[in-house]
This record gives structure tokens, sequence and C-alpha cells, in this order.
């Protein structure tokens, strides 16, 4: 209930931007069915009195209505589909936009957890669904409403009693149909915007780790996985259809219904000589005519269901997803650089409640102008400190500093300025290699590029390359070995020009000879910028100015004690009452 309230509020957050087209485009919809109506009453009524060889100068009128009503009903359909889809295509532009800015704003993490697949139904599938809400959602009833009001009143004006009885018969065809539909349908539209995307992320993980599969013989477990979905799809689409056949059948009755309410109190009127023979069918006709504006309602229903299911996945991306909503900045308190270029005090971390701390009391120090390196055992938290570090990650307890600034309250833009993060996976997009550096710097020189391919030791493999940067790199880089991608991503690094460069086994998969180019040419960074990085290679190890363990469980030490005598002593320190932070040593 939470959640359709929440997608309720986004949707009408969006009608809200453009309420003025979508009020202009109900309008031209009532008046586009209208028209049939009319050409339907002033053609039954032509032919009922051409057939009882009326002088033709009495059917000029008849004549012109006809006329009149073909044309408008054709020039005010067109008109209504322009401005209705123009207003609707509008708002898919700011949707898309609004949840792209929502994914950037995201933590990375937490973008992370949502899955290639699911971010990909949410920003395809979810906004596409969108399109439909004013066109099936919102202007069926509205239309519906007016149309049944307005015959009911044409009725009226011959006899009361003729429009009292259409407006009880259209009723029951706009408040059974949609109502017969929902309680058939509840919840089916949801559950299918769900399986939808829910296979969507199996056919992504299918494609994805399609060697894997078939390496592992494991192919058919993915099949059987994709194959459970498309069935909660086709079963969720099954009751769907039922349920929309269920109000076509109300349709259907309402249709049958109009001549058996309508007709006898029309032939008394016809034998008190209140209304003529040949207006007799225009009266039935009528109220038949409107079944087209009832015809949408079981559509809008369940519409309406995937609708809302739509906007609240939409909506769970974060607030930048809603009509003009603006991402919270922190304020900026910028504060004096210090000795320390990262600081921890009894930094606690952990992904999710019911795991296990990751980091617990963790707290080092590291000076500014360094080439720090980071080691332990697997599972010790060296790649969790990076990431909380690199994406200003909330949620963490205790303290950690970027320059003396306190991480959770750096926005985006801050951040990216201050650190840059080389990470064991690196992302290749499907362009050259020019574009994928320039994503750390768009307006870099090829100077500069070359800059920062040469601290890399990429210059002889680009020149190598038989279009030199305007290669093509491949989807996520698999025309590159993983020696490559690693010394690209290092690249992209460098080019982004932080003070703090923060690297996650960055020379892992490098040949002894180009690891040791690569380490020196970090540490000749130093002291202009600050190199933390993750690593159990001996040469990274040997090159380090001070070197931390982390230790399962969180514990902090250094295998060699004369590497920090360049820390600062605690108390000449700003902050004297917690030596520990400075110690590298863990409480």
């Amino acid at each position: 209930m939470k959640d359709t309230g929440s997608g309720m509020r986004l949707l009408w957050s969006w009608m809200r931007l453009t309420w003025p087209r979508l009020a202009v485009a109900a309008l031209l919809g009532t008046l586009t069915i209208a028209s049939s109506v009319a050409l339907t009453v002033v053609s039954a009524g032509l032919i009922c009195h051409a057939a009882l060889r009326v002088p033709l100068a009495e059917l000029q009128l008849a004549i012109v209505g006809v006329r009149f009503f073909g044309l408008s009903r054709a020039g005010l359909r067109y008109l209504e589909r322009l401005v209705s889809h123009s207003a609707t295509f509008a708002l898919l532009a700011k949707m898309r936009t609004a949840c792209y800015r929502a994914l950037e704003a995201m933590r990375p993490a937490q973008l992370r957890s949502l899955g290639r697949g699911d971010v990909l139904a949410r920003v395809v599938s979810d906004v596409e669904t969108l399109e439909h809400f004013y066109l099936r959602v919102v202007a069926p009833p509205l239309i519906a409403l007016a149309i049944t009001l307005l015959t009911s009143a044409l009725l009226a004006g011959w006899s009361p009693a003729l429009g009292l009885r259409a407006l009880a018969v259209l009723g029951v065809g706009l408040v059974l149909a949609p109502l017969l539909t929902w309680r058939m349908s509840r919840g089916a539209g949801a559950a299918e915007v769900q399986a939808r995307a829910s296979l969507k992320a199996a056919w992504v993980d299918t494609l994805q780790g399609a060697g894997d599969l078939l390496m592992l013989g494991a192919q058919e477990r993915m099949r059987a996985r994709t194959g459970q979905e498309l069935s909660r799809v086709q079963a969720a689409q099954s009751r769907i259809a039922s349920a929309e056949g269920a109000g076509n059948a109300v349709g259907v009755l309402v249709g049958g219904l109009i001549p058996l309410v309508l007709l006898p109190c029309a032939l008394d009127l016809v034998r008190g000589g209140d209304l003529g023979v040949a207006d007799l069918a225009m009266m039935v006709l009528a109220p038949i005519a409107a079944l087209e504006a009832l015809a949408g309602l079981p559509l809008a229903v369940q519409a309406l269901g995937h609708s809302l299911a739509a906007a609240s996945r939409l909506q769970a991306l974060g607030p930048g997803a809603g009509a003009g909503e603006t991402e919270h900045t922190p304020a900026r308190v910028e504060s004096a650089p210090g000795p320390f270029a990262v600081e921890a005090y009894d930094l606690h971390y952990r992904y999710d409640a019911d795991l296990p701390w990751v980091l617990e009391g963790t707290s080092l120090a590291v000076r500014t102008g360094t080439f720090a390196v980071l080691t332990g055992e697997s599972g010790a938290g060296k790649s969790t400190l990076l990431h909380l570090l690199a994406e200003a990650q909330a949620g963490y307890g205790g303290e950690l500093q970027l320059a003396g600034q306190e991480v959770r309250d750096l926005d985006e833009e801050r951040r990216r300025r201050k650190v840059a993060l080389v990470t064991q996976s690196t992302h290749l997009f499907n362009a050259t290699l020019r574009d994928n550096l320039r994503l750390a710097q768009p307006g870099a020189t090829d100077a500069e590029l070359h800059r920062a391919a040469e601290g890399a030791c990429l210059t002889e493999w680009i020149a190598s390359l038989p279009d030199g940067l305007d290669s093509w790199m491949g989807e996520e880089g698999l025309r590159l070995s993983g020696g490559e991608r690693q010394r690209v991503a290092i690249a992209r690094a460098l080019l982004q020009d932080t003070p703090l460069l923060l690297l996650d086994e960055p020379t892992a998969e490098l040949d002894a000879v180009t690891e040791q180019h690569v380490l020196e040419h970090l540490k000749s960074l130093c002291p202009q910028r600050t190199v933390l990085m993750v690593t159990h290679r001996p040469a990274a190890l040997a090159c380090a100015d001070v070197t931390f363990r982390l230790e399962l469980g969180g514990g902090v030490h250094t295998p060699c004690p004369e590497r920090t005598a360049s820390l600062p002593d605690p108390e000449t320190s700003s902050k004297t009452s917690r030596p520990d932070a400075w110690s590298a040593t863990n409480a």
C-alpha cells in the first residue's frame, strides 16, 4: 500500500508539469467521441426521415450535419492525438532525464545492489510503461464520464425519463466494467511488472555469464530459471487477459440492455405523439454510440496497476526521480588541508544489519603525499575501506575523513575532485580508447591522454593499435587482455588528477617489468599526490613509504614499524586525544 501511495504521488507530480496540455487533450477526446455520437444520431435521423419520403428541403440540415460531424470527428481525433502524444513524449523525456539523474546521484554501492538487469528494466521498461498513464489511465475515465452525462442530457432534451434511463444503463457500464476488471486482475499488473523485471535480469545474467555457464555445464539450470520467470509473466498476463475479457463482456451486456431499457419508454412517447417514429432510432442509437467512450475502461484499470508498480520502482531510485525535485546537497564546510589525506578512527562498517562486521574498530592515518600500501587477509575489509572513501558512503560508524572532511558529508562533486579509484574489476565501454579515457576528463587533449597512458605503460601498446587512441575497445573491453584493461583504468585515474589515488590490486595481472614501471610512476606522483594501494605484491610493498595490515575483525598493525616514522607525533597532532587514530594500530 505504501508503494502504491508513493507511486501515485510520483505520477501526479509528473502530471502537474504538463496539465494544461493534458486538459486540452482530454477536452479534444471528449469532443471527438461527442462528434461520433452526433454523427450516429444525425445519420440515423437522416436515413429514417428519408425513408418516410419527406421533402428534400427538410433534410438539408441533417445532410450538412452528417458532413460536419464526419469531418469534425476526424479533425478532432487528429488534434487530440497530436496534443496528447506531444504531452506524453515531453513527459517521457523528463522522466528519463530524472531517472538518469537519480541513478547518477545514487551511491555506487546502492546501484550495485540493484543489479544490471534490474536497472535496465527500471530505466527502459518501467519508463515506457508510464507512457500509457495519461492515454490509457487518466483520459478514458474522464472522457467516459463526460460522454455519459452529455448523452443522457441529449436524451433528456426529448424526455427526462429517457435521459434517466440512459444515465442508469450507461452508469452500470461506467462503474461495473472497471470494478469487475479490478477485482479480477488485482495485483496482476504489479506482478507482471515485477516478473518482467526479473526476466530481464535473468536474460542479462545469462548473456553476461554465457561462457562460464557453458564451461560449467550450468546452462540448463539457468534456462530453467529463465523459464520460471517467463511462466510468472505468462501467468500474470493470463489473469489480465481474463479480466479484460470480463470488462469487455460488461460492455456487450450494456449494449444489449440499452434497447431493452429505452425502447419501452420511447414507444410510449411515440404513441403519445411526443416523439416521431423517425426519431425512435435516434434515441436508441445515441447511447449505443456512447459505448465507444466506455470501451477503454477495462484497459484503464489494467494500465493503472502497471503504472503504479512501475512508478513505485522508479521512486525507489531516490528523490531525483520525482518531478522538480533536486538532490539534497550537504552544506559546504571546507577545512584547511591537514597533514593527513586519510584518517579513520574506530571505523565500523557492514553491508547489512544481519551480516558480520567487515570493518570493526579500525583506526589508521595516511599522511598527505605518501605512498601507502594496505595489505591483509582476504575478507579483512581492504577493498571495502577504499570504496567507503571513494564512494562517500554513509552508514558507517566512527570517523572517516578525507583531508580533514568527514566522508559522509561530502557531496558527489566534491568527492570526485578529491578521489580517484581503480577497482579490481574495470568497466570499459563499447567505444574508442579515447572515449574511455576521457570519461575522467572530457576536455583532455591528446597530449594529456598520452601523458596519462605513459604513466600506465600503455604508450607502446597504443602505438601498436591500428587506429591508436581511436581504436575500438569492444563490449566491456573484451578485445583487451586483463593487464591491458587494468592499465587503461590506471591511465584514466591518472588523468582524473585528484589529490588522492586509491588502487585495488592494480598490478595483479601485470608482468614484473611492466609492474615495476607502473609502480615507479605512481611513486613519482608523491608528494604532490597521495597514493593508497591495496596489494599483496612484493614489488609494491617494497615501494611503500608506510604499510598497513588489516586483520580479520578490524585490527590494524604495521609489519614494518620503521616506515611509520614519518607520521607525526601524537602530541603534536591536532587530535591528541586520539593517539590510536594516528598510530596505525587498533585499540
